[in-house]
């Protein structure tokens, strides 16, 4: 979803923020060799991002994470 955001297509308009969110989260939770791959990925992006933009991509992926945090004890 990252890299479609991220390129935006015919059906999903370009959003450098979400991107930003989606390759975070898959980068963090996915396996070793898929953080490596989305690596590439990030820095494409952040080179064509604003600070404005990081920030939002910032504030999402720190949104889903308290949001799907498992709860304590569990």
């Amino acid at each position: 979803m990252g890299i479609v955001l991220m390129r935006g297509h015919e059906a999903v308009s370009q959003d450098l923020a979400e991107a930003y969110t989606w390759l975070s989260l898959a980068a963090a939770r996915g396996p070793t060799e898929l953080a490596t791959e989305l690596a590439s990925y990030r820095v494409q992006l952040l080179r064509r991002m604003t600070p404005e933009q990081i920030a939002a991509g910032q504030r999402r992926v720190a949104e889903f994470i308290a949001q799907h945090a498992p709860a304590a004890g569990t």
